[in-house]
């Protein structure tokens, strides 16, 4: 696993890791799978592409993986796909819903979470639909993780008949959002749709607040919905698509079995814990379902085939939070 485990993404590697982990540590306690114990190898990219392809090299070379596993992040992804078609090593569960993941035909990828074009049509359905409102501003982190969703977003309005009142964007690993503010502002936007990390979103909402600008928000998973709204202090109305239920308020088996998991090991819990823990069982399912010796196309066969049929997925996917937009959502009001 290659992820932002230090600088300002860092929560997202780390609580997807500590809910993998949970599940994994599991597994080992009682046995392992087919008697082998799994070993989660995670290596701190910083959410940056240069690092992430220098770790990708590492594991495939130095720690001769079997599989490459929930990798953060869609620039960090696009980074390493000449190394995932080169190696041919199974890509799981990333941490994206970017499209060149969708229609890979040249590497190995089994995607878990709903994808951005998904979240970007939820997101304006709720914005034009449900809000009434057809002035809506993007604010764009400038790499293909934002160029994915901006195209994504840009799509669902177009549906409605609309077009982005202004489009503004900002750097990576920043906080650099004046400019973009200051372009919102002067827009007449009554609404904006994000694309980036929770650090910087938190703060052009913060900076929107004390410069009297009122907006409507709305953003992606990917933004990690826990961290952003831990930094906000002022009532403010934000709707992010989710592509988990919240354990919390959900009592279905593997909700259950993940907070009594993440309780007995101090965890917080939180949708990111809990879609890093789903990333794990469906891998632990899958390698169940294959004899050893290890084998990638018995793998990659048998992730399919668990999300059809596994039980205990199909009754979280058909969870009451979730809506007919295939992804869940969350609110800060």
């Amino acid at each position: 696993m290659s992820a932002a485990f230090e600088g300002p993404a860092r929560q997202i590697g780390i609580q997807l890791s500590e809910g993998a982990s949970l599940h994994f540590d599991d597994i080992n306690t009682r046995g392992g799978v087919h008697q082998h114990k799994l070993k989660l190898i995670k290596l701190d990219d910083g959410y940056e592409p240069p690092k992430t392809v220098e770790n990708t090299k590492r594991l495939i070379e130095e720690y001769k993986v079997d599989a490459l596993f929930t990798y953060m992040g869609t620039p960090t992804s696009w980074a390493i796909k000449p190394l995932l078609e080169r190696s041919q090593l199974p890509f799981i569960t990333p941490f994206t819903g970017a499209d060149f993941l969708r229609s890979a035909t040249t590497f190995h990828v089994f995607n878990l979470r709903a994808s951005y074009q998904q979240e970007a049509y939820e997101q304006i359905q709720f914005l034009t639909q449900e809000k009434r409102l057809k002035k809506i501003a993007l604010l764009i982190q400038a790499d293909e993780f934002g160029l994915t969703l901006e195209k994504s977003l840009v799509k669902a309005l177009k549906d409605m008949n609309l077009t982005a009142i202004t489009i503004t964007r900002f750097r990576r690993n920043t906080q650099d959002i004046d400019k973009a503010l200051t372009r919102i502002a002067a827009s007449g936007a009554e609404a904006v749709a994000m694309v980036g990390t929770y650090d910087p979103l938190a703060e052009f909402i913060k900076k929107a607040e004390a410069s009297k600008s009122a907006f409507i928000y709305s953003t992606v998973s990917f933004a990690f919905s826990n961290a952003l709204y831990a930094r906000l202090t002022k009532p403010e109305t934000i709707m992010t698509t989710e592509v988990v239920p919240d354990p919390l308020d959900c009592d279905v088996e593997l909700c259950e079995e993940f907070k009594r998991l993440a309780k007995h090991n101090n965890i917080t819990v939180s949708r990111l814990a809990f879609e890093g823990y789903l990333n794990a069982y469906v891998t632990t399912q899958a390698l169940n379902r294959c004899k050893p010796p290890f084998d990638k196309t018995c793998l990659m066969t048998q992730l399919e085939d668990v999300r059809i049929e596994d039980h205990k997925l199909q009754a979280l996917f058909n969870h009451p939070q979730r809506n007919k937009y295939v992804v869940f959502r969350s609110y800060y009001q």
